[in-house]
């Protein structure tokens, strides 16, 4: 499993915070496709807005997001289901391997992945 946390500032004002968990499946597939993306510049700004709250929004490039899917952690499956059962982790509705808490960026990776037939 692999765990993404996300962890940014807005406007310090708030602190904006979630938590991903992943298959090792679903992580390969989701880094493979944003790699495929890293090299055409017509994605540099892909992700440019991605919203949280009621209308707030933090300007992300592409680069911002392979940061953090990069700097995922190796966990065990038993860590993992601490997790889940601790922090009430979400199991997505959509995409079998994947659990989230907080702010759903890796969600809206996969989901931009699949648009572009890339996951």
């Amino acid at each position: 499993m692999k765990l993404i946390i996300w962890n940014d500032d807005w406007a310090d004002e708030f602190d904006i915070y979630g938590i991903s968990l992943l298959t090792d499946d679903l992580y390969d597939k989701m880094l493979k496709g944003l790699s495929s993306l890293e090299a055409k510049e017509e994605y540099e700004n892909l992700f440019d807005e991605v919203y949280f709250g009621t209308n707030e929004f933090m300007e992300y490039s592409l680069e911002d997001m392979m940061f953090y899917v990069k700097g995922a952690k190796d966990i065990s499956q038993e860590y993992a289901n601490i997790l889940i059962e601790t922090l009430m982790l979400r199991q997505s509705w959509h995409y079998a391997g994947l659990w989230i808490a907080g702010q759903e960026f890796s969600f809206n990776i996969l989901n931009v992945l699949e648009d572009l037939k890339l996951l």
